[in-house]
């Protein structure tokens, strides 16, 4: 349903007026957009694609932290969020130390770059921060270049994978069999006892930010120590992060579990007191005896996996074969979405492009423009107030006559072609993201591709996506080349 014929979120000057118009567009008729009493979803860990943490939108099994409404958030009520919009994410962009980053960036207090959130809502482009990185840095980015890196990487092993990553890639190679498909309410309420676990529990929700190093561990905590599905943990992520997109976050959470990895990923006390300058460790009650993380790697794998991982290794040569879904990454074309050319378009702004400076935007100054709220995205990720706020404050720089509509799920591509006859357009243009690729596949639609990260199809032909490290070997060269990315 159509709310505005304008962009109404452009004269909210402050959080309370934003706050209230989106409240209403998502009340609109006096429905509240509500998620099915079990939320599917299978969510991940690990790398934002900027180093700074994990980003993840994705989804399978319910963790059991109920419905989903418009009712039970307030955009004012979470004044520690990063902001959203092109300004803000400018800023951040301007005070990035690509050399201190690849100094520090494990560390929870080192120079992590904060952009990830402006990444995964398309604000800025892999592209544009790689050349802003090569401008500062020159050889010395290539640690940053290469953690942006991952971001590609797992944008494109879920396009290669249709979007289905909620599902084990590969065989589990702990040898655990029994795991919990809830998250504990223990970890939620942020009273397990471990003041490092309650602490990052409280930060992100509080937030939607952690230390990619914070992740990881919290990520392996759940999984190892608390024999949780990666997915309900993944979800929880989901639906706080700023972040959020299904495969930086689910991908990674499967790497941490080692389903598409060679091996699980799990941290020990000696680790979490190096990088996180013993912050935790003192005053915690369990440091002193009792504290689950205390030992050497070789004594912790015994207690967590124990034999079953020796025989579970062996299923790791089995894994990339056609038995399991990671045996399709083995040649995988470099080829994009097929473009559809249109002469009279209309710009369908999602939630993985609110730049106002896109392409799309740039190219047609003239053509209509509609930004949706997608209720499968809402209900999917069961979408946080610190998440609304920020989409929020990125569509309020967003061109004046840019429409804002709703649908409920599933009616997307219903709305966007009836839109077309009305407003005389002959097609559909959108940035290319891997999740608008995914979620209009089979549909007609004009891609806008931003200088990519890495791009010459030709050059790269096929790509062995199974692991990362494959990917790097080929697009390292052009990587670490600037593509001339201007604003």
């Amino acid at each position: 349903m159509i709310l505005h014929e304008r962009n109404v979120y452009g004269d909210c000057g402050d959080a309370a007026r934003l706050e209230a118009q989106v409240r209403a567009d998502l009340q609109a008729d006096g429905n509240a957009l509500q998620a099915a009493d079990s939320i599917a979803g299978d969510g991940g860990a690990g790398d934002d694609g900027a180093g700074d943490g994990v980003a993840g939108d994705g989804g399978a099994g319910d963790d059991g932290a109920g419905r989903w409404s418009v009712e039970a958030w307030r955009l004012t009520a979470v004044p520690e969020r990063m902001r959203g919009g092109r300004a803000a994410a400018e800023a951040v962009l301007r005070a990035v130390d690509p050399e201190g980053y690849a100094r520090s960036r494990n560390f929870l207090d080192g120079r992590v770059t904060g952009l990830s959130p402006y990444l995964r809502h398309g604000v800025l482009a892999l592209g544009e921060v790689r050349d802003a990185a090569l401008a500062a840095a020159g050889a010395g980015a290539e640690k940053l270049v290469q953690e942006l890196a991952w971001r590609e990487y797992w944008q494109r092993v879920y396009v290669a994978l249709d979007g289905a990553v909620g599902a084990d890639l590969e065989a589990d190679k702990t040898g655990v069999v029994a795991r919990a498909r809830e998250l504990p309410e223990d970890v939620r309420e942020a009273r397990t006892g471990l003041r490092c676990m309650d602490a990052w529990s409280g930060q992100l929700q509080r937030s939607g930010y952690l230390h990619n190093h914070a992740r990881m561990w919290m990520a392996a905590y759940l999984v190892h120590w608390r024999r949780v599905r990666w997915q309900a943990g993944a979800a929880w992520f989901r639906e706080h992060l700023l972040d959020g997109d299904a495969a930086s976050n689910d991908l990674s959470w499967q790497w941490v579990a080692s389903t598409f990895g060679s091996k699980p990923y799990f941290f020990n006390r000696e680790n979490l007191e190096r990088y996180a300058g013993g912050r935790f460790c003192e005053g915690c009650a369990l440091a002193r005896r009792g504290c689950p993380i205390e030992g050497s790697y070789e004594e912790l794998a015994g207690r967590l996996f124990g034999a079953g991982a020796e025989t579970a290794a062996g299923m790791a040569t089995q894994s990339g074969d056609g038995r399991w879904p990671a045996g399709r990454l083995r040649r995988v074309k470099g080829a994009a979405a097929a473009d559809k050319p249109v002469r009279r378009p209309l710009i369908w702004v999602h939630a993985g492009s609110l730049n106002p400076k896109q392409e799309a935007l740039r190219r047609y100054p003239e053509a209509p423009v509609v930004f949706v709220w997608d209720g499968e995205w809402l209900e999917r990720d069961r979408v946080s107030a610190k998440r609304l706020a920020f989409v929020a404050e990125c569509l309020r720089e967003m061109p004046e006559r840019m429409w804002i509509a709703r649908v409920e799920r599933g009616g997307l591509a219903e709305l966007l072609r009836g839109l077309c006859g009305r407003l005389g357009a002959d097609g559909v243009v959108a940035q290319e993201t891997a999740e608008a690729v995914v979620r209009m596949r089979g549909e007609p639609v004009g891609w806008m591709r931003e200088p990519r990260f890495c791009d010459g199809t030709e050059e790269l032909g096929e790509l062995d996506l199974r692991r990362f490290s494959r990917f790097w070997q080929r697009v390292q060269r052009q990587a670490m080349q600037s593509s001339g990315y201007n604003r």
